[in-house]
């Protein structure tokens, strides 16, 4: 997995340079835009059961992760009519602050012991956007795919200490801005991006569901 995410590293580390050179060569004719964004995050991890200790008296079976939900907040830069009409290419930051739980069973001779441990995680994530945006009009519908990379933090808390790794994703999204102003927009928008880690040696993927408000301003 690593090793994907390594090529997937470089691959846009590539695009990034490569879009200002890019926005550079167009700027006479692409319109360019920046808002903020922020709203909730609503996450479904998976995970296999696994074996984490296993001797004579004591075994440790990591069985499953509690979800949980929480902000989502970050923001965009978008050029306009740069690749085509009503086409689009933009930079994402997106943050979630999640609070899962990992649940854990060990038997101790014979005994079950339930226990959970709570895990404080932080996904930053930067993604290269392509999207259809109707430019007409007040209105303006979009939808596009995102593919991006950045990095997790899990906290486990109580002296315990914490894991930090880089971990790529992807995303579709699809949302509509209003034009309040001829530089002012509102917009909201819904997003389900998708992120594969790995904590204490198990795979995990992180499945979001993202709603979000924006303000933007275009020049």
């Amino acid at each position: 997995m690593y090793g994907h995410i390594k090529g997937l590293r470089h691959v846009l580390v590539a695009c990034l340079f490569a879009v200002p050179m890019l926005v550079a060569s167009q700027a006479g004719a692409a319109d360019f835009r920046l808002h903020g964004q922020g709203g909730w995050a609503f996450s479904a991890l998976d995970t296999t059961p696994e074996t984490l200790l296993d001797d004579t008296n004591v075994t440790v079976l990591l069985n499953a992760i509690r979800t949980d939900d929480g902000p989502l907040y970050g923001g965009a830069f978008w050029v306009d009519d740069l690749i085509g009409k009503n086409w689009s290419i933009g930079i994402e930051y997106l943050r979630a602050d999640l609070k899962p739980e990992l649940r854990f069973n060990a038997n101790i001779v014979g005994i079950d012991v339930p226990f959970d441990i709570p895990v404080d995680a932080t996904l930053s994530t930067f993604f290269l956007n392509v999207a259809w945006r109707r430019y007409e009009g007040p209105w303006h519908p979009y939808g596009g795919i995102g593919l991006g990379g950045g990095t997790i933090r899990f906290d486990f808390g109580d002296g315990i200490g914490e894991e930090k790794q880089i971990q790529a994703g992807v995303q579709g999204f699809a949302g509509i801005d209003y034009d309040i102003s001829e530089r002012w927009y509102i917009g909201a928008s819904t997003r389900l991006y998708y992120v594969d880690a790995n904590i204490i040696g198990e795979d995990i993927r992180f499945l979001e569901v993202g709603l979000l408000g924006n303000v933007g301003f275009r020049f």
